[in-house]
């Protein structure tokens, strides 16, 4: 059907040869030319079976690979020079092994000294067989410094590959890798390696200089274009697939599917009770604990709305509860709005379609930023709307975490107060008020206080009522406040004061007290104290 509608293009698109077989001899065939080709094997499959993922047995297909075969497969027998930690169930042993080669020695009859870094294998072993291999070589682990490296293990240049143990090739093992081929690579110093390696057994009756060496390898890399099968099958002969010994317990086939509180909710028996959301498409991601994404689908449908779980160009925004890897994918695309789910929730529990203000949004589209630049400040204060506690709470917020903060004095502030807010208040009774008091054992000394002093108390309901309270006796301020009980500083302050140009009121606590409750200020002449 295929072959009908499209047309083959070297690189970009290639029909795969497909042939009738009915015996065993067939099958032989095409793995012979798939060899001959330098290919990685066939799939066989039932003229009648569907194709389905992640099911390996009684699918009706088949996978075969001549490195499957033991006797269509070159064995190499590596050397272990390196070790890299595992994690995980691995974790607390070497898990993977860097495998090397040997450089023969130019004297007869002499063990190698040197060996180049080749591969590095992680898988083919047992758990046991993994913890056995990790106590025989624990002994002779050394950490690896790339600032003194061994010189018996040659790695790449720059230590593109670099193991985080070593050990010394005498005290080593031979094991015996298969793959599916030697490939080019610069990470290792042999310029090559395996692809798909996996370890079939630890050559313990082997020592370990007689492993593989550089010519050996040289050749292999020339034979069938560096492929490790190419040798023919016989469909006489009785060859054995390769045991995988890993398999402790039976495999359980299980369906892959999606995760639960990733689902779409099923819809289809819901029924519409209003047309709040009609002609628009919702994305919701993902919901607070009360109103789930489930929870939330249904709802948009009973209200008219459409749900898609791939948003596109007809898509009216994206909802979600908190930003996680997906949101922040269609935030990267910049395309669309991708607005809080309390804004959903809102319009539900109200029956009315809100529109959108900044602090609904997670991310804006370029056309609903543009609106928002029209209507509100960077803040998220209206332009139009009037401003209520609530939206006054929620800007001031923005400014803080804008750092948006400018500093005023307090001279600025009472500027703006009286501006802004000229009606009287109670709370801003003393706002034009500079305080001194009088509470510390030394005039204009704040670092020694007056121990239990009953104008401490004073100074927070001067505080409450708009005054500014300083520690400092300094010619701005405008009222000094004393306890009549202790004058014992008096002289010295009405000496300061009558020095300065602009006069201080000194006047006692009671000024203070009786001018809340008659909310005015009371003239000051009538509380001077009086020794």
């Amino acid at each position: 059907m295929f072959c009908r509608w499209l047309k083959p293009q070297p690189g970009y698109l290639q029909f795969v040869e497909r042939r009738e077989a009915s015996t065993k001899d067939d099958v032989v065939k095409a793995l012979n030319d798939a060899i001959d080709r330098r290919e990685e094997g066939l799939v066989i499959k039932s003229p009648s079976s569907i194709y389905k993922p992640n099911l390996r047995n009684g699918s009706g297909w088949v996978k075969i690979k001549p490195e499957y075969v033991d006797s269509l497969s070159d064995e190499l027998d590596l050397l272990i020079v390196g070790g890299y930690f595992g994690v995980g169930r691995r974790s607390g042993m070497i898990s993977h092994f860097m495998c090397a080669v040997a450089v023969s020695s130019s004297t007869p009859g002499e063990h190698p000294q040197v060996f180049h870094s080749f591969c590095k294998v992680g898988s083919g072993y047992t758990m046991n067989e993994l913890r056995e291999l990790d106590q025989q070589l624990r002994p002779h682990w050394n950490t690896f410094d790339t600032k003194r490296p061994p010189g018996s293990i040659i790695l790449a240049p720059g230590f593109k590959e670099k193991p985080d143990v070593w050990v010394e090739p005498s005290k080593s093992k031979i094991v015996q890798i298969k793959a599916a081929e030697i490939i080019t690579s610069d990470k290792f110093k042999t310029g090559v390696t395996l692809r798909f390696p996996r370890l079939e057994a630890v050559r313990n009756d082997k020592m370990w200089y007689e492993c593989l060496d550089l010519n050996e390898l040289a050749r292999l890399k020339s034979m069938a274009e560096g492929k490790l099968t190419y040798q023919h099958a016989n469909a006489e002969e009785k060859s054995e697939p390769a045991k995988k010994r890993r398999r402790e317990a039976a495999r359980v086939e299980h369906t892959r599917t999606v995760a639960e509180h990733f689902k779409p909710a099923d819809v289809s028996s819901v029924k519409e009770i209003s047309q709040l959301f009609q002609d628009k498409e919702f994305y919701i991601v993902n919901g607070p604990s009360s109103h789930s994404k489930a929870v939330l689908e249904k709802k948009v449908a009973e209200n008219g709305g459409t749900l898609t779980q791939n948003p596109g160009p007809d898509t009216f925004c994206i909802v979600a509860e908190r930003i996680n890897v997906r949101v922040k994918n269609i935030i990267s695309q910049k395309q669309f709005d991708v607005v809080k789910a309390s804004w959903l929730i809102n319009c539900l529990e109200s029956g009315e379609l809100k529109a959108w203000l900044p602090d609904d949004m997670f991310h804006s589209s370029s056309r609903t930023a543009d609106k928002f630049a029209e209507e509100y400040d960077r803040h998220g204060d209206s332009y139009t709307e009037n401003a209520t506690s609530e939206s006054l709470k929620k800007v001031f917020e923005n400014v803080q975490g804008n750092n948006s903060v400018v500093p005023l004095s307090t001279d600025e502030i009472l500027d703006i107060s009286q501006r802004y807010f000229p009606d009287n208040s109670l709370l801003g009774l003393f706002k034009h008020c500079r305080v001194y008091l009088d509470q510390f054992t030394r005039v204009g000394d704040n670092s020694k206080g007056i121990p239990n002093c009953s104008l401490e108390l004073v100074g927070l309901k001067l505080r409450m009522y708009g005054a500014q309270v300083t520690g400092s006796f300094d010619s701005k301020v405008t009222h000094v406040i004393l306890d009549g009980r202790d004058l014992c500083r008096l002289a010295e302050l009405q000496k300061v004061t009558q020095e300065r140009k602009l006069k201080q009121h000194l006047v006692t606590l009671d000024w203070v007290t009786q001018s809340v409750e008659a909310e005015r200020l009371l003239p000051e002449r009538q509380f001077r104290p009086v020794t």
